[in-house]
């Protein structure tokens, strides 16, 4: 792994709690209205969110 992708994977999982609030309640908010389907710490770590066509 390397740093740049270390760096992006830690700040995507520092604010897990901040998605996690109430239950998830701001991750599914999050995940269902806005353009790219990002969580809060997806935003900071600056990733992609990618999903499987079966």
């Amino acid at each position: 792994m390397t740093k740049k992708v270390f760096a992006s994977s830690l700040k995507r999982h520092v604010l897990d709690f901040m998605d996690f609030i109430f239950f998830g309640l701001v991750a599914i908010l999050l995940v269902k209205y806005t353009r790219e389907h990002k969580r809060i710490g997806d935003y900071l770590g600056n990733t992609t969110v990618e999903f499987d066509k079966d």
